[in-house]
């Protein structure tokens, strides 16, 4: 068992588990057709180095070679590069019309969901595998995530997490994280936008 930078090959395990991590707020955003969804668009985009999804940004826990754990990490200003190669992953999996669609559908969750301060590590697609659930990996997760954030001179970590995922939010409560605020559920034209809290762990 090591913690290791993801890699393009860990796109199948990795896809159901960022998925897992935000299952409204993601099918809302890539749900658009049959053959166009949320769960294959994340494995298509994790197999590109650069973007919200791709591998590069994601640590994971390797158990007998597969990716058991993940996690995310931004802290800076995102480069153009970031956005081109998120929009690139968008474009080459919907194709033009699906992607002005999905593009749309984004801008209205980023909206809701602060982004972060020049001294905070933000944390997102936090997820275990359910075969390796309840045997520490989370909180090993965790505790690389906030020795990277002290290492980088960061004073807190903070994620976004969905309200009615009361299994997150216990372990998140129960690592020292608390609620800076709530946001209530929103309707846009792709339907309901559950509701979200933001949460802060000092360091």
């Amino acid at each position: 068992m090591q913690i290791r930078h993801a890699q393009a090959k860990d796109a199948e395990a990795a896809g159901p588990l960022i998925f897992s991590s935000a299952e409204n707020a993601l099918a809302r955003m890539f749900d658009v057709r049959e053959q166009h969804h949320s769960l294959g668009f994340i494995q298509h985009a994790f197999t590109f180095s650069n973007g919200q999804f791709g591998y590069t940004n994601h640590r994971v826990i390797d158990v007998d070679g597969q990716a058991a754990a993940i996690v995310s990490a931004w802290h800076t200003e995102l480069s153009d590069s970031f956005h081109q190669a998120t929009l690139h992953s968008i474009a080459s999996y919907f194709g033009l019309i699906d992607s002005l669609d999905v593009i749309h559908r984004c801008q209205f969750l980023q909206d809701i969901i602060p982004p972060p301060k020049k001294d905070e590590w933000c944390i997102g697609h936090f997820a275990v595998s359910p075969l390796h659930q309840r045997k520490g990996l989370g909180r090993k997760l965790l505790a690389h995530m906030q020795a990277l954030a002290a290492n980088n001179g960061k004073r807190k970590i903070t994620l976004d997490v969905e309200l009615g995922n009361q299994e997150a939010i216990k372990f998140y409560l129960d690592s020292g994280f608390v609620f800076a605020e709530k946001t209530t559920s929103r309707q846009s034209d792709v339907g309901d936008i559950s509701a979200h809290g933001h949460m802060f762990l000092p360091l």
